[in-house]
Parts: C-alpha cells; sequence; structure tokens
C-alpha cells in the first residue's frame, strides 16, 4: 500500500514539474514573441524556446495524454505547398519559407497540451502576465518619453509602431475579458495603459480596431442580458475616444487621422502616408492580376513596391504577389472556419476569441499579418477548442505500445485504426 502511494506521489510530481516547465517556457516565448522578438539575438532565443515547447509537449502528451492529430497540421502543409510551387514555378527552384513552416507548426503542437480546459486557463493567464511583464520593459524603456509626451510615435526599438500598436490592442482585449470573466477588476488599469500606449505608438489602424473590437466584445458579452450595458458602452466609447483626440498631447494624432479622412473622401489634405497607401493597393492589384495563380515567388512583398515608392501595408495583397490568389483563399478559409468553429462552441473562451480573429481579419487592411508571431499565439487556443471534440487521428503511447484511433464526438464514433508494438 506504502510503495503504491509512493509511486503515485512520485508519478504527480514529475507531472506537475513537467507541466510547470511548460508553462515557465510559455511565458518566456510570450514576453520575448511580444516585447523583444524584433531585437536580435532574442529572435533567435526564441526559436530555441520554440524547439523546446515542442520537445516537450511531445513527451507530456506521450507520457500523460495524447497527440491528436486535426486539420490545422493539414492547412500547414497546403500553405506551405503553395510556397513551395510559387519558388519552383517563378524561380525554377523551391522555395522554403521557414516561418511559414516553423511558427505554424509550434502553434500546432502548441494546441494539444490546451485541449485540456484546465490547460487553457493556465496558458492564458500566462499570457496575460507576459503581457504586462511587456507593459513594464516598455515603459521602462520609453519612460521619458511617455512623461514628458514630446515624440509624436514611440516604439521603434522593438519593432514598428503599428504592429506595436495592434499588439497593445490584443492585450487590452484579453485583459477586458480576463477582468469581466474572472470580476478582477484591477486588470482594468493595465487595460486602459494600453489603450494610452497605443495613442503613443501613433497607430491610427490599432486605434479604430481597438474601439471597435472593445465594442464587438461587449455585445457578445452582454447581448443577452442587458442591452443598455451596449448602448452605454457604444456612447462612452465615443465619447472617451472623442475626448482623447481633443487633448493638446495627442494634436499630431488627431491632425494625421484628419488628414487621412481628408485625403480619402476629398481628395486633398496633405497626407503623403495616406496618398502612396492608395497607390501601392492599385498597383498591387495590377501586379498581382499579372501572376494570379502563384504570384512572384518571393518572400518579402516589399520587394514590389509601387511607382511612387511605397511598400506594402495590406496582407491581401501581400499574400497574392508573393504567393497568389490560392494561397489568399486557403489563409482566407481557415480564418472564416477558425471564426465559426469559435463562435459556435459553448467554451467560456468563445467570446473573446471571436474578437480576436475579427481584429486579426481587420488588421489585414493595414499590415502584412499572415507571418507574425503575436497572431500565431492565439491560433492554437481556438483550434484547441473547437477540435476538442474531433474529428482527430489520436496516437496514444500505452506500456510501450503506439495506439493509433480515429475519433469523431460528433458521430459517437471512435474507432481503432491499427496498434503498433515496438
Amino acid at each position: 500500500m506504502k510503495k503504491n502511494l509512493y509511486e503515485l506521489i512520485r508519478k504527480l510530481n514529475a507531472k506537475i514539474i513537467l507541466e510547470c516547465a511548460i508553462l515557465f517556457n510559455f511565458l518566456l516565448i510570450f514576453f520575448l514573441t511580444l516585447s523583444l522578438n524584433n531585437v536580435k539575438p532574442f529572435n533567435y532565443v526564441n526559436i530555441g524556446l520554440y524547439l523546446l515547447q515542442i520537445i516537450l509537449i511531445i513527451f507530456w502528451c506521450l507520457k500523460y495524454d495524447s497527440i491528436k492529430l486535426n486539420f490545422y497540421i493539414f492547412v500547414v502543409f497546403l500553405l506551405n505547398g503553395v510556397i513551395f510551387l510559387s519558388g519552383l514555378f517563378n524561380n525554377g527552384m523551391p522555395l522554403i519559407y521557414s516561418t511559414m513552416i516553423f511558427l505554424p507548426v509550434a502553434s500546432y503542437f502548441f494546441s494539444l497540451f490546451l485541449y485540456k480546459p484546465k490547460n487553457r486557463e493556465r496558458v492564458f493567464l500566462t499570457l496575460l502576465i507576459a503581457f504586462i511583464g511587456f507593459l513594464i520593459v516598455f515603459t521602462i524603456f520609453y519612460f521619458r518619453e511617455i512623461i514628458s509626451l514630446e515624440e509624436a510615435r514611440i516604439g521603434t526599438f522593438f519593432g514598428d509602431q503599428n504592429l506595436l500598436g495592434y499588439i497593445f490592442a490584443y492585450g487590452l482585449l484579453a485583459l477586458l475579458d480576463f477582468s469581466l470573466r474572472k470580476k478582477y477588476y484591477l486588470l482594468i488599469i493595465p487595460a486602459l495603459y494600453s489603450l494610452f500606449l497605443i495613442f503613443l505608438t501613433g497607430s491610427r489602424s490599432a486605434l479604430i480596431i481597438c474601439f471597435l473590437c472593445i465594442l464587438i466584445y461587449i455585445y457578445l458579452l452582454f447581448r443577452k442580458k442587458n442591452n443598455w450595458v451596449v448602448i452605454s458602452s457604444i456612447l462612452v466609447s465615443v465619447f472617451l475616444l472623442v475626448l482623447a483626440l481633443s487633448l493638446p498631447y495627442f494634436e499630431s494624432f488627431r491632425n494625421r487621422i484628419i488628414g487621412s479622412l481628408s485625403q480619402i473622401f476629398l481628395g486633398s489634405g496633405g497626407d503623403d502616408s495616406t496618398i502612396l497607401r492608395l497607390q501601392y493597393v492599385y498597383d498591387g492589384i495590377e501586379f498581382s492580376i499579372r501572376r494570379i495563380s502563384f504570384g512572384y515567388g518571393s518572400i518579402d512583398a516589399s520587394l514590389i513596391v509601387s511607382r511612387s515608392g511605397q511598400s506594402m501595408h495590406n496582407n491581401f495583397l501581400d499574400m497574392a504577389l508573393n504567393y497568389g490568389i490560392i494561397f489568399v483563399f486557403i489563409f482566407e478559409a481557415f480564418l472564416i472556419y477558425l471564426w465559426y468553429g469559435i463562435r459556435k462552441s459553448k467554451d467560456g473562451y468563445n467570446k473573446i476569441f471571436t474578437t480576436l480573429l475579427v481584429a486579426i481579419f481587420l488588421v489585414q487592411f493595414f499590415f502584412p499579418n499572415y507571418w507574425t508571431k503575436p497572431e500565431y499565439l492565439f491560433y492554437p487556443f481556438i483550434v484547441s477548442i473547437i477540435s476538442s471534440g474531433g474529428p482527430f487521428f489520436e496516437i496514444t503511447l500505452l506500456k510501450g505500445r503506439f495506439s493509433f484511433e480515429y475519433f469523431n464526438k460528433g458521430s459517437q464514433h471512435r474507432q481503432e485504426i491499427i496498434r503498433l508494438e515496438i
């Protein structure tokens, strides 16, 4: 009896240690991806952490759970197959895009650990801790600029300001969701600070997307409970946005927004950035039509610039120029499938991830985001939720033998395909 109890405690401790190692590695991955991803050599450190996480999760699956092959892995193969053919047809040699291979594969293995709701809760909290850590580091680095408010746009050390704006918007939404679901209302403070930092990055698109997605999330959360909350939130949000833009500190930001709107609707306004981006859209459509099937076989569509010299700011054109319309259809169908599946689920995270998918879709109009890491941090959560009921192939290691099974909860069908003994 004592021996069996000792073995149980020993095995339990080993599992706890392994899961703590996985969670701590997630913390490092999230922190580096959000804060130092574009700063060498931290981006290479991040790749090493991805590989370590894959190894830890495979070991955890084989020891304490199972490996599940779902639709996500096939999407990875399809997208990389199109990239391969695009390079072959255009450049005479296959194109291997390491980010598009490695990042979705790592994201897929992350989803294996997230099949269990308890692990989703742990990892989501880990993501929030990493984001708050990022806010602290960002504040320390730009403390003088934040206090003085002398610079119109800050954040270049950590990468593109638009990408930073989107990261702050994603983090704000995640903090808002956790604070309302768990009633940890103190998290509203870092959420509001994230909104303030969006203003400081000067990203107009991030600000628009952030406010729009806040309203979408509030609508999803309260639509069956209290319509007055939704209406009041809309009015308060509009008032706060107008009030913030009227402050002298954000005069430059306000003028850039007014200039963009004037340029788009009146044809004048002196906003050269808007003119160049619109010119790129026209030229990008023209170039895409010339090689509509497999694009130009490039890994960087900024090599294809408009006649005005402006690089890409549009995800649809970026994908079409690089790999063609087939790639665009596969990627957009993947996003739509994720959105439909998570919206129909009854998981507690369905509202926040529905909102985040809307945000990711909207970002495509302003930024080439199919290859950036922040988006791929959310995909494993969504995949694990909508695939938990099947269909999937399940690989289990039990007593030295691999068992391959097909499982589909919807049809209550579970069938052993093959059993191999090693």
